[in-house]
């Protein structure tokens, strides 16, 4: 059946079975998903050094952490309004109107920017917001139109046009700001964000999960009510909130650094911005590369429940010699490291944990957590850094200690989310 399996196939899917094991008739369709997240995560990353640039060079790192915060207000409001959209419009065309309101707010950043408007913290809002938001969309389409099975074999090969479009994303910043400015790269991104809209029509598959709505009409906790009436929704938010503190607090920690190195020099805005261009470069090289050979070779070896608890254990290990031993360059490799395997295998297995799910549950439920608890963490991360700062009087560098205690909890939480995955898609199956 394998060898017939074989000569079914097209050429495209022969060359796409050097990265993953794609059926005959799914090449097309996989190729043209992993090409969409190919173009989500090249605009933000386009906008994510100017982002640092601005803030960084208008404010501390303190405020950088602190308007993290703000984030998770904001998405606190949109979340409700967005799951009684759905259960009121479906999911029909979602990503479309998602993407157009995201691409006239950037415009009006454009405009504001060439005015000389202060944009640096508002702007440093929006990013976080529309990427958690988008990239949640994105992932809960794919979960909707893929059996578990199909996902566990596909999602790899899709996660790897994220991390492509990542790595093409930083390069092109790298170049193009000293060319055309944080308002030229602002008004590539929005033409590119809306070139995107059309891709779900082009894609043309539809959704095979069973469609529920157990909660009716607009409610103040809409999306809520769906992650706190499912124990292994909890347990996702729980492992998101723990993964996103430990890796914001880490975030914290380089931005530090790298601030007090680039105030030796003339030009800080650059400096900072060059400095995070090369760093997105390094690791989303690392991420592709983890992406395209490894992560479906390894949830074949482990499966899902297993992959998701590499990066607890290397969190653990590279904050504890950071603790130790706080060295910048030593600390750089580590954040390299973390965020590489963040941004592939992470990343591709969280996505993947919605796949035994029913379609409420996976936009709603992935809505929730993707956006409001991975906020969540980062207001987590803000109070942890706030009173190390202030009660404590840690230096930035000490915050790796803080990681490490973390990483433990998150470990233990890891080991009872792989435990409840395994069990759900066992019932699925």
């Amino acid at each position: 059946m394998e060898a017939n399996s074989r000569n079914d196939l097209s050429y495209l899917e022969r060359l796409m079975r050097l990265f993953t094991h794609v059926q005959p008739g799914e090449g097309k369709s996989t190729l043209m998903l992993s090409a969409y997240a190919c173009l989500l995560l090249l605009l933000y990353y386009i906008l994510k050094p100017i982002r640092e640039a601005l803030i960084l060079s208008e404010h501390t790192a303190e405020i950088r952490t602190y308007t993290i915060a703000i984030q998770a207000l904001v998405l606190m409001i949109l979340v409700p309004l967005y799951a009684s959209w759905i259960r009121t419009q479906g999911t029909n065309e979602i990503l479309p109107r998602v993407t157009l309101a995201v691409a006239v707010s950037l415009l009006l950043f454009w405009g504001l920017y060439l005015f000389k408007v202060p944009i640096s913290i508002p702007f440093f809002v929006w990013l976080g917001v529309i990427n958690v938001l988008l990239i949640a969309q994105f992932w809960a389409y794919a979960a909707d139109i893929y059996s578990p099975d199909e996902g566990k074999r596909l999602f790899a090969f899709i996660a790897a046009g994220a991390s492509l479009g990542s790595l093409l994303g930083a390069q092109i910043s790298k170049h193009l700001f000293k060319l055309v400015g944080a308002e030229g790269l602002m008004l590539v991104a929005a033409v590119l964000l809306i070139a995107t809209m059309w891709l779900p029509k082009l894609i043309g598959l539809k959704s095979k999960k069973k469609q529920t709505n157990d909660y009716h009409g607009h409610s103040f906790k809409a999306g809520f009510d769906t992650v706190l009436n499912n124990r292994y929704l909890l347990v996702i938010a729980g492992f998101v909130v723990l993964l996103n503190c430990v890796n914001t607090t880490g975030e914290y920690i380089l931005a530090k650094w790298v601030q007090i190195h680039a105030q030796q020099g003339a030009d800080v805005k650059l400096i900072i911005g060059e400095f995070y261009s090369d760093f997105y470069t390094w690791v989303n090289l690392f991420s592709m590369i983890i992406q395209l050979l490894l992560v479906s070779r390894i949830f074949q070896w482990i499966h899902i429940h297993g992959a998701i608890l590499i990066l607890p254990f290397v969190a653990f290990v590279g904050y504890g010699l950071a603790t130790f031993i706080p060295i910048f360059t030593l600390f750089k490799l580590i954040k390299i490291a973390e965020n590489s395997i963040d941004y592939s295998l992470q990343n591709t297995a969280r996505h993947a944990l919605f796949l035994p799910l029913n379609q409420q549950q996976i936009f709603e439920g992935k809505t929730v957590i993707d956006a409001f608890c991975w906020r969540l963490g980062d207001l987590t991360h803000v109070v942890i850094i706030f009173i190390g700062l202030k009660v404590f009087k840690l230096d930035h560098y000490e915050f790796a200690a803080v990681n490490l205690v973390l990483s433990l909890f998150w470990i233990i939480l890891a080991f009872n989310l792989a435990r409840k995955h395994k069990q759900l898609v066992n019932e699925h199956d």
